[in-house]
């Protein structure tokens, strides 16, 4: 049962993983739109023992002059998460409210935008665990 649990995992990881890849390779060609940063800020989240920190951050831009709102920064495919304050504190930080910037916009979808296009660290992670739980679930089917 546990070759088909984490097998599957890693099979629904995978489809996640490359959906925002991607989205991610894609995003380096969408056009630019001047955005406005609206919030910045960072959450605090106290689960098992330990606290995580999590920028938040929200940006207004218009395409056809039409308004738009996201908080996408990156094409992580996790939330970013972090374990101490200062290291969320420093994304936040980036994005003071009032600061003027540059989105990419799906051109085909305007809802969707980000500011950092492209493949981060973050979904290279994500694309390595999906790998990891792939692999370790055909050891474990193998080794029965």
């Amino acid at each position: 049962m546990l070759p088909i649990v984490v097998t599957g995992l890693g099979v629904l990881l995978s489809i996640h993983a490359l959906r925002q890849l991607r989205r991610a390779l894609a995003s380096r060609h969408w056009p630019s739109h001047p955005a406005v940063v609206l919030r910045s800020s960072v959450r605090a989240y106290a689960g098992r023992g330990r606290q995580s920190y999590e920028p938040i951050v929200r940006y207004e831009y218009r395409v056809n002059g039409e308004r738009y709102e996201s908080g996408r920064i990156t094409f992580a495919g996790l939330q970013l998460l972090s374990s101490t304050r200062p290291d969320a504190e420093r994304v936040a930080g980036r994005f003071p409210v009032g600061t003027q910037l540059s989105v990419r916009v799906d051109p085909s979808r305007p809802h969707l935008s980000v500011v950092d296009p492209g493949v981060g660290s973050r979904l290279r992670l994500l694309m390595g665990l999906a790998a990891g739980l792939l692999a370790l679930g055909a050891a474990l089917f193998y080794a029965r």
